[in-house]
């Protein structure tokens, strides 16, 4: 046997087995439709032909309990509950219906439960448990409101309006009734309106109000011409005026009244409107006094009620019949269900040992094959395996080779690192010093004008005492003069000393609660000093004063940008030469905002200024590491700094964390 022969076996097997398969499915959909024509034929019939209806609704169920499909197991269990409210078996029914109310609450089919709900409610209505049935119908009620279903709500409202009026409630029946009729004439439900206005005034004549009920019957009678009443309904109606007539005493209106009821009764064989007619006209003759005839009318009624009696025993046996009928032909289909799954499961069992023996004849031949090409291919990987081995060999001695080589440019590498990490300390102590030196020079141009207006009142007071033969009051002036030349420069002495000491109080080298705004104004007053720089410092300060810092690394970052931006003012420029400085919070955080006028920088250089050794200054006047500090130093406090070009300059925000991080 050749490979290709074993592959084109497997795919015949497996095409076998799909088509298999294709077919069952088709069979399953065939019996799909199947349970649905049978269940929608039984639901159709269950009013008119309760043997056949049965009879569809068990093989329904019987057909779906083989296949496991549980919704369609329950609608055939909700069909076989209202064949058996018909047959008057009210245990069976509610098993049933408990059964089919149990899964489609399982599985959240509302509509469903809903008509479960229904057939309970109609269950123990016709049962005479009225109370039960009525908390039926008010869930049926309260879920057609749920949905806006007029259909749903309005036989929620006729059927709790019976239950309360055979419970002798008559306000709460009219109540519901009177609901119903007004929806029903909203909805353009005719028939409904109809019913709950009878239904309206029935319940006048039965609780005493026997006028009411003549009135609304006198307009109800109007409609007996309407396609939406039977002769049922008319015989109901003549019958209920009748009735009304003989509770007011009016024997002449309930005769003719009960002529009427006669004609809508002509032909009819429902025993018990009969019996009623003739007990109607018994009251009428007993009310004209006329015995004679009252008597025959009598009779008439005990002979109908007798018929009716043997009707309904006759209905009862009948219904009794046909329910040991349906319940023998059950268990026949249940007994020729269960052979015909015994055959399947037979039928199915040698199904799988056949399909079972060939697969494992196909998996053995596939098994040979496939271990002979195995083997082939373990020698062919031996071969290349060695082959590999003598290149690996080979390639480790060149490893090793330039394994040393690169150990060699390692410690090149390490003393050239060495060499650069100290060239960059000098580089930062460089920058250190140049600050320093820019501070220095700052405070040797400030303190010379409080010293000239201190020498100039000395030699004033030299002066005015050189000169005995001067007038007094002379001298006086002088002397006032000199001294508040004397008082002005201490005092100018005296401020950049305080400022001078903010810059210099740099503590330790752990963090402490710094006041930021009188570091930068002891920054600018010894910057805007140095070399007689004619800049114009707006001021702007809408944050609180002191944050946590480490005031010397701090005070660095912030002599290094205020001086870049110096330095940017003094370039030519038609712009005025201006520095803005401006705090405030946001987000937790202190932001400093320094803006200059002057140039801005080219877009392709802003994500460069802070790297160290960047500039475009010529090499004498920079070495490009002042806003790296500054840039180092805000990232030790955790914030940001950053740049950007501005219409008339450049703007540096220095973002600053409120509270302590670390």
């Amino acid at each position: 046997m050749t490979v290709p022969r074993v592959h084109r076996i497997c795919i015949g097997m497996v095409f076998c087995i799909l088509h298999g398969f294709w077919d069952e499915g088709e069979h399953l959909s065939a019996q799909d439709r199947k349970i649905d024509s049978l269940l929608h034929r039984a639901d159709s019939l269950r009013n008119t032909d309760t043997r056949e209806a049965f009879r569809l609704a068990a093989q329904a169920y019987e057909e779906a309990q083989d296949r496991k499909l549980l919704h369609d197991l329950a609608e055939a269990e909700l069909i076989l509950g209202a064949c058996y409210i018909q047959l008057g078996s009210y245990a069976e029914a509610l098993e049933h219906l408990l059964r089919a109310g149990d899964h489609f609450s399982k599985h959240n089919e509302e509509d469903a439960r809903q008509r479960v709900s229904k057939q309970l409610g109609d269950l123990y209505w016709a049962d005479g448990k009225f109370e039960e049935a009525l908390a039926h119908f008010q869930e049926v009620y309260s879920y057609g409101l749920r949905k806006n279903d007029s259909a749903l709500i309005l036989d929620g409202l006729i059927s709790q309006g019976r239950c309360y009026g055979n419970m002798n409630q008559a306000d709460t029946a009219l109540t519901l009734f009177g609901k119903a009729h007004n929806l029903a004439v909203q909805s353009g439900d005719s028939t409904r309106a109809l019913v709950t206005f009878f239904y309206i005034g029935d319940v006048f004549l039965y609780s005493g109000r026997a006028g009411e009920a003549l009135e609304m019957f006198h307009e109800l009678e109007k409609s007996l011409d309407s396609p939406y009443l039977s002769r049922q309904n008319a015989a109901s109606l003549y019958q209920s005026m009748t009735d009304a007539y003989l509770r007011l005493g009016r024997g002449d209106s309930a005769a003719f009244f009960a002529s009427k009821t006669a004609e809508a009764l002509v032909g009819s064989r429902e025993y018990n409107r009969l019996a009623n007619l003739h007990q109607a006209l018994f009251r009428i003759d007993t009310l004209r006094r006329n015995f004679r005839s009252a008597v025959e009318e009598h009779l008439l009624y005990q002979s109908y009620r007798d018929s009716a009696l043997q009707s309904d025993h006759r209905k009862n046996l009948a219904n009794l019949d046909i329910y040991r009928e349906l319940t023998r032909s059950r268990a026949e289909v249940e007994e020729l269900s269960l052979e015909n799954q015994i055959k399947d499961m037979q039928i199915r069992q040698r199904k799988i040992l056949n399909g079972t023996a060939l697969v494992v004849i196909l998996l053995l031949g596939a098994l040979v094959v496939i271990s002979v090409r195995t083997s082939d291919k373990i020698r062919s990987q031996i071969r290349q395996l060695e082959v590999r081995k003598v290149q690996l060999e080979e390639a480790n001695g060149l490893i090793t080779l330039q394994s040393k080589q690169l150990q060699e440019k390692n410690k090149d590498l390490e003393n050239l690192i060495e060499e650069l990490r100290t060239t960059q300390q000098h580089l930062v102590q460089s920058e250190k010093m140049s600050s320093l030196g820019t501070l220095l020079s700052g405070v040797s141009h400030e303190i010379n004008n409080p010293l000239n207006f201190i020498s100039g009142g000395k030699m004033i007071l030299l002066e005015s005492e050189a000169a005995p033969d001067a007038h007094p009051r002379e001298v006086l002036v002088k002397r006032e003069m000199a001294y508040q030349m004397i008082d002005k420069g201490l005092e100018r002495a005296t401020e950049i000393v305080k400022a001078l000491m903010t810059l210099t109080d740099i503590g330790s080298e752990k963090k402490e609660m710094t006041d930021i705004e009188a570091m930068i104004n002891g920054v600018l007053l010894i910057l805007t000093r140095k070399e007689n720089r004619d800049v114009q410092i707006e001021r702007d300060y809408k944050a609180r004063n002191r944050i946590p810092a480490y005031p010397q690394k701090l005070q660095q970052a912030l002599i290094n940008v205020l001086e870049n931006a110096m330095q940017a003012t003094l370039e030519d420029h038609p712009h005025p030469r201006r520095i803005l400085v401006h705090t405030k919070e946001s987000r937790n955080h202190l932001i400093v905002e320094i803006s200059n006028t002057g140039f801005p920088v080219p877009e392709a250089n802003l994500d460069r200024i802070f790297d160290p050794f960047f500039t475009t200054k010529d090499p004498n006047q920079g070495k490009g590491l002042g806003l790296a500090i500054a840039y180092a130093h805000v990232d030790e406090h955790y914030g940001s700094i950053r740049a950007r070009n501005l219409p008339d300059g450049v703007q540096i925000s220095i973002e600053l964390p409120l509270r302590d991080l670390d």
